[in-house]
């Protein structure tokens, strides 16, 4: 059989549906696995050992106007070879689309009943996901066990295999030593309201390396992250020098964060994508909440240590700007609580 994962994006989301093809290979060992993703996100799916065809969406040069016409291309281009199953773990209206496209005639076309946009009006069949099922992986996997007409009873994903080129990558980038401890910071998400202030994460690394001879630091991001990437890390610097690592927009791929997060002993993170790299390849992290649920969206795996002040009443809001003005969801998460938290994963 011939079964098509339909999840183009986001980082995150695309992280929560990585268990599916191993579990699609447990009930079919010899099918054949496809995933539609975002062209951006392609070199994450090809760490995938069970994903056979990958189809890069490129959202970007259709997501205009003139970009429509090569978006029809791109369905008639997935009708000439129809799939047997197409699972829709996106539930939007393109996403839909592509579904019944990529089916064909015969083919069927899962998704879930709250799909938005009107996706669901693309399917054959619609799960209703039950109220208690409420973080995305555990949605996914409800999804999947109807289509399988199976009982997984959790999401499992073999650890992921790490080309050696990927890995020489990352010795090249940062030059330590296996018995020396890297920790990578991740300090900034999409949402301003999500992002822990700067100065708590640069004082938080000058703590952890004066605590830690043997800590090297590692700062992540885009390539917009970068100029406060070297600011932060010149305020590091006087704690460890030669221990600061400034990685913003030096990562090529998405491969080769994933090999750097693999390296890593600890990440310390907001809610970002970053976040759920780490839990893909088992690093301990420290996560810090503020506007977010965790419960929802959170790293799934037990090696994250989750800080949020929980007190107040406005959280989670799930606001990119904070009606409070304050940020203090955010704010009253202490230095003093993170440095220890960290700490105790690097001891761990």
């Amino acid at each position: 059989m011939r079964f098509l994962v339909v999840k183009p994006s986001s980082l995150g989301d695309v992280i929560h549906t990585f268990f599916v093809p191993y579990l699609i290979r447990q009930r079919y060992p010899e099918a054949e696995i496809g995933w539609i993703v975002n062209d951006s996100l392609q070199s994450l799916v090809t760490l995938n050992p069970h994903v056979n065809t990958i189809i890069p969406f490129r959202r970007r040069q259709w997501g205009s106007i003139r970009g429509v016409g090569g978006f029809f291309s791109f369905l008639r281009e997935l009708r000439r070879a129809p799939w047997d199953v197409v699972i829709d773990f996106q539930g939007l209206l393109r996403s839909g689309l592509c579904a019944r496209a990529a089916a064909g005639k015969k083919g069927k076309v899962w998704g879930f009943a709250d799909a938005r946009e009107g996706a669901g009006m693309f399917y054959s069949h619609s799960v209703a996901i039950p109220k208690q099922k409420v973080h995305a992986v555990e949605r996914n996997l409800f999804l999947l066990n109807t289509v399988l007409d199976s009982e997984f009873p959790a999401p499992y994903v073999p650890e992921i295999p790490i080309p050696e080129d990927l890995r020489r990558a990352v010795r090249e980038m940062i030059a330590i030593g296996d018995e020396e401890q890297l920790l990578c910071i991740a300090p900034l998400s999409r949402w301003t309201t999500k992002n822990w202030p700067a100065a708590c994460y640069v004082e938080t690394a000058r703590q952890v390396l004066l605590r830690h001879p043997n800590v090297h630091v590692a700062l992540i991001g885009s390539a917009d992250d970068a100029s406060l990437g070297d600011l932060m890390a010149s305020e590091m610097a006087t704690a460890g020098p030669g221990r600061i690592w400034n990685l913003c927009g030096r990562t090529p791929d998405l491969g080769c964060l994933t090999a750097l997060l693999k390296r890593a002993n600890v990440l310390l993170t907001n809610d970002s994508g970053p976040m759920h790299l780490a839990a893909l390849v088992g690093t301990p992290m420290v996560a810090i909440f503020g506007p977010t649920s965790p419960a929802k969206t959170g790293p799934y795996t037990r090696a994250a240590r989750i800080l949020q002040d929980t007190t107040l009443e406005c959280v989670p809001c799930f606001q990119r700007k904070c009606k409070l003005g304050d940020h203090r969801c955010m704010g009253n998460v202490t230095v003093e609580t993170v440095v220890a938290a960290v700490s105790d994963k690097l001891s761990g």
